[in-house]
């Protein structure tokens, strides 16, 4: 019996990467990863924060460093 396989994840330089479009959003970024299982559990978990997000509205909790950079980027 055939196992199912996540679709959205390419290897690259021996690192597997995200290259997907999940509810009209696309995720594209590095999982650090070399083992295809743990970059497929990564991708899960992304998935499953932008599914909360869009669903229920569950907000990220953001750092004081990321939410000044923002506001120093969109300051310019």
């Amino acid at each position: 019996m055939a196992r199912k396989t996540i679709s959205g994840l390419y290897k690259r330089n021996g690192t597997w990467h995200i290259d997907k479009v999940f509810r009209g959003q696309r995720i594209q970024e590095s999982t650090g990863s070399s083992d295809r299982k743990e970059a497929e559990q990564y991708l899960i978990h992304k998935l499953e924060k932008l599914r909360e997000q869009k669903i229920y509205g569950v907000r990220t909790i953001r750092t004081w460093r990321e939410a000044a950079t923002r506001y120093l980027i969109s300051r310019r």
